[in-house]
């Protein structure tokens, strides 16, 4: 009888199994590693840019920015006295894709 150990039904000669356990553990970390990646960037919270950070970037005032999220012109969130834009918000407004015309 021959050394080896029996997969479905095959006889493995046993000098065979180290490269088959190798085979068999990178296929299931590329299996863990995507799996991992696409459960971490469904989670990730979007980029949020200040008034200061979008008016610094677009070289205009604060006070223009905010004013512009007040009357709509650039959606965000007003969170106690600040103002928070999603990326999404700020590339609408920075290219000038406003819903209102």
């Amino acid at each position: 009888m021959r050394n080896g150990i029996i997969l479905n039904g095959v006889q493995i000669p046993i000098e065979t199994v180290p490269d088959l356990v190798n085979f068999l553990a990178a296929q299931i970390a590329d299996v863990i590693i995507s799996k991992t990646a696409a459960s971490s960037s469904a989670k990730m919270p979007p980029k949020l840019y200040s008034a200061k950070e979008i008016a610094s970037q677009l070289n205009r005032s604060v006070s223009t920015i905010t004013r512009h999220a007040s009357i709509g012109l650039l959606r965000g969130k007003k969170v106690g006295k600040s103002w928070l834009f999603t990326e999404e918000n700020y590339h609408l407004y920075k290219f000038g894709k406003s819903d209102i015309t």
